[in-house]
């Protein structure tokens, strides 16, 4: 058995990589700050305890002969980034986010020049160019994955985003279901109804990003976007938690925020190409519905 490790196996995005591998074959070793049960994931077959040292770490690389680690251990928000970058610093220099190509592009792909603008897009920058050198230098092969806008939750309904919701979708599924109304931020943008577009992508294509990852043929280094490659809007999106589930989400129009680009959606070429990849789970009412379902069983 190919034993996989993963950093931040219990989080939102962690833990459904863990059972996608699971799923898959391979042996999962979890390694994550959270001090819950360690039965929290059923397909970690090991979980080092909080408090792990670096030398009581490579005596589990060594027994479980891992070759491979997926890095999903990292501090996520932009905003408290700039209130508190040295946070965001040590937790972040080795993963990778779609705010490493900072603002204004509509369509991003890979051969854009990265300008992040916030401590948090900064980090992730960092970390691309820390593996890249690493690579050269020591041999290796890494695929730093940007990310859009991760959405959505297992089918089984095991494993979904418990934190602060981050986007539209987590924030109207939450309004929605206390019965509270949600405010669009602008509605005169040059887009087919006039809100917002962007890129959502189910946390199980996600997952199997990662997945497909392992396998692919690198050489050295190499950024790949992982997103729906589509634009939903904001309007979209409102209209889906009204016509998918049996909640009723009430809105009105607020003024847009300054600096908000009408439509930011990824080019998903390469991930097709080298990663042998595509979305199967991101269409928006999948994704309504088990963002859904995920968010009912927290109020049980």
């Amino acid at each position: 058995m190919q034993w996989i490790l993963v950093t931040g196996s219990k989080g939102y995005i962690g833990s459904h990589i863990c059972k996608q591998l699971y799923n898959e074959g391979y042996g999962v070793v979890g390694v994550d700050r959270d001090n819950s049960s360690l039965d929290y994931n059923k397909y970690i077959a090991y979980q080092p305890c909080i408090g792990f040292d670096d030398i009581a770490l490579q005596d589990v690389i060594e027994r479980y002969k891992i070759k491979t680690v997926i890095h999903t251990a990292a501090t996520s928000l932009v905003g408290p980034s700039v209130k508190d970058p040295d946070t965001y610093y040590k937790n972040n220099v080795d993963s990778s986010s779609a705010a490493t190509y900072g603002d204004g592009h509509e369509t991003f792909s890979e051969d854009i020049v990265n300008n992040p603008i916030s401590p948090y897009g900064r980090t992730k920058m960092i970390g691309e160019w820390m593996l890249e050198d690493y690579c050269r230098a020591y041999d290796m092969s890494a695929v730093a994955l940007r990310y859009f806008n991760v959405c959505g939750a297992d089918a089984d309904g095991e494993f979904g985003q418990t934190t602060k919701p981050s986007h539209i979708i987590s924030v109207a599924m939450t309004r929605a279901l206390k019965g509270e109304s949600i405010t669009i931020n602008g509605n005169t943008f040059e887009t087919v109804d006039g809100t917002c577009e962007r890129d959502y992508i189910h946390v199980t294509d996600v997952a199997r990003a990662n997945v497909c990852a392992i396998d692919a043929e690198v050489d050295n280094f190499v950024a790949a976007n992982i997103g729906s490659g589509l634009g939903y809007s904001n309007l979209e999106i409102i209209k889906a938690v009204n016509e998918y589930t049996d909640l009723t989400l009430d809105y009105d129009i607020g003024p847009a925020r300054p600096g908000d680009p009408a439509r930011l959606v990824c080019d998903n070429t390469k991930a097709h190409q080298v990663l042998k990849w595509v979305p199967q789970y991101s269409d928006l009412k999948n994704i309504i519905v088990t963002a859904e379902q995920w968010h009912k069983s927290l109020l049980v």
